[in-house]
Formats: C-alpha cells, structure tokens, sequence
C-alpha cells in the first residue's frame, strides 16, 4: 500500500533558504547579517536560553524570545556573542552587519555523525524509502503530535495527524486528509505550502472524502 502512493502521486515542495551551521564550541563562529532586516538565529533540537554581548550597547539589538529563537535587529559595525543553550552547549560568535545580506534564518546544528546520511538525502528520497521499505529500513514508530505547519492547508480542508514515524533526524507523519466542502478539489503544491514533501494517491478530494497521506515538513523533518 506504502509503494502505491510512493508511484502515483510524490511532491516536492519549495521551502524558504535556511543557512545551516554546525557548532565549534573551540572557535567563534563569524556571521554576516543583514542591516536592513530581522534575522533569526536558532539551535537546532535546542533552545537559546542566555546570551553576553560586546559591546554592550548590541544588547539592544538582541531579542531572546520564549521559543529559543534569538532574534538580531538590523544595524551597523561588528559585536561578539557567546550563545547558551537548554542543554548547556555553548557557542561564541563574531556578528558583522553587512549591507545587501538577504535575510535568511540562521539554524546551529550538532556535530551527529550518525545523523550524516539521513539529512544528506532530499526529503523526497526519505520519504519514498519510508513508503517502501517502512520499519524494516530502520524506522520506528513514534508518538505523534500536530504539526505547526498544518495550520496552512486550504480553506475546507482538515488534516488530522495519526501516525509519526522516525529514523535518526528524519521524520514522517501519516495523516486523514478530509474535504469539508460540498466540491472536489485539488491537490496540488500550493495546497501543503510549507511541507517539505508529501505522497498522496491521487490529485483531486472528493465533496466529504476522507484520505491518507504521508508527508514529512519543515518542523523536524530535514
């Protein structure tokens, strides 16, 4: 069954340009940001919970959200940071404003050698591996939760998570795609915007229809 909709029906979808770096807690890391916009630096699996700064007159420019995401406001010159995270990792930093920089989030990654093959791969291998070969490919089941980007799905139609599956970083989710309205409608990139691939065995929902799919997304998937 897996297979069926690995052939019929696999997309690939565009997702925002995230610059990924891996920690060295034995050097300061030099970053170039924008000077006209926000940018969002993160740990990955992590959450920031202090910071230092110097000069001191950058505090200004720094802003530790609840989340874990620290966000750096745009403006001019050069400070150094030392970053904290939940689990106690720690990573210095050497930020340089520099002008035209697009603004793109900025994710810290663990050195996990063991986690190498899985994220060298395209979401789309993963999850057709996954539709293949299942748990005898190494994947287990996990318990599973709602997924922030479910929340961008078309008007009329409801995604109801029931599975999640997870092999190192990679994670898939299987769910019920329901059509609430009274016409088909069609899937299509633009219906799962915000998911990093998604297998479905057919391209229209019926008035009322209820179907499965697997997807994996942005949150914890690659």
């Amino acid at each position: 069954m897996r297979l069926l909709f690995s052939l019929i029906f696999l997309l690939l979808l565009q997702t925002t340009t995230v610059k990924s770096l891996q920690f060295s807690e034995n050097k300061s890391l030099k970053i170039s940001v924008s000077d006209k916009g926000l940018t969002r630096l993160s740990f990955k699996d992590d959450k920031i919970v202090d910071l230092f700064v110097y000069p001191g007159e950058f505090q200004n420019n720094l802003s530790l959200h609840k989340s874990g995401n620290l966000f750096i406001s745009p403006g001019e010159g050069t400070f150094y940071m030392t970053l904290i995270g939940l689990s106690g990792i720690k990573q210095d930093f050497t930020i340089v404003y520099k002008e035209g920089k697009s603004i793109d989030p900025i994710i810290l990654e663990p050195k996990i050698e063991t986690h190498r093959p899985i994220k060298s791969k395209p979401a789309q291998e993963i999850l057709q591996d996954f539709l293949i070969t299942g748990s005898s490919d190494g994947f287990e089941s996990a318990s599973y939760r709602e997924v922030s980007s479910l929340k961008k799905l078309n008007p009329g139609l409801v995604l109801k998570t029931t599975g999640h599956y997870r092999k190192g970083a990679a994670h898939v989710f299987e769910g019920i795609l329901k059509n609430q309205t009274d016409k088909a409608l069609k899937l299509n990139t633009t219906t799962f915007k915000g998911f990093k691939a998604v297998a479905v065995k057919q391209t229209h929902i019926q008035p009322r229809e209820s179907i499965t799919l697997y997807f994996m997304t942005e949150e914890g998937a690659m």
